[in-house]
């Protein structure tokens, strides 16, 4: 797989931040197989989002904290009329993902579903593996990122999530989903990631 490419990312900031063509085609450029139009649609949801809902300039230092943005967050989400395209669970919980990412610490405390992580893809592929192996008591129930933002959904999958930690010492949710998204992956390249 290609590393990230500095050049997409620098794209998709500048769009959530200021919506334009030029960032949207470079962005746009850096799809897979589901073509171009998953990461323009995302940019321009994500884009209304952050314009309708107003968060403070300081990220949380708390799980509670970061919960609490996130019930703002979801909001508009879970209302078929406000909820962009392309802004569907996945979407709705990944920024919160990244929020724990950077936040090493803070995610290593997190290991029951007090924020709710991403869903769907590669994580129910994988929450499927573990079911029909015994591992998790039911199959997963969020499918698709771009239908509905179900929060019951989300939640029951990352319940399924805390499932896979039983017994894992030092583990955290975000530890968990990350292997998750190993297991769950169908991206041919990841078999060299490691």
């Amino acid at each position: 797989m290609a590393q990230l490419d500095v050049d997409f990312v620098d794209a998709a900031t500048r769009a959530l931040q200021d919506l334009n063509d030029n960032d949207l085609r470079v962005a746009s450029g850096y799809h897979y197989e589901r073509g171009p139009v998953p990461i323009e649609q995302s940019l321009r949801g994500g884009r209304q989002l952050f314009e309708s809902v107003r968060l403070s300039k300081a990220l949380p230092t708390t799980l509670a904290g970061l919960r609490q943005y996130q019930n703002a967050w979801m909001r508009p989400l879970t209302n078929r009329v406000t909820r962009p395209r392309y802004i569907g669970a996945w979407n709705a919980t990944a920024m919160f993902m990244v929020v724990l990412f950077a936040n090493p610490p803070l995610a290593a405390t997190m290991v029951d579903n007090s924020v709710l992580l991403p869903p769907g893809g590669p994580i129910s592929t994988a929450l499927g593996i573990l079911q029909k192996a015994g591992i998790v008591r039911h199959p997963p129930a969020a499918k698709f990122d771009e239908g509905e933002v179900e929060l019951g959904a989300i939640a029951e999958d990352n319940g399924l999530m805390t499932e896979v930690l039983t017994g894992l010492d030092g583990w955290s949710l975000i530890d968990g989903h990350s292997g998750l998204y190993m297991l769950g992956t169908r991206f041919p390249a990841s078999n060299d990631w490691f």
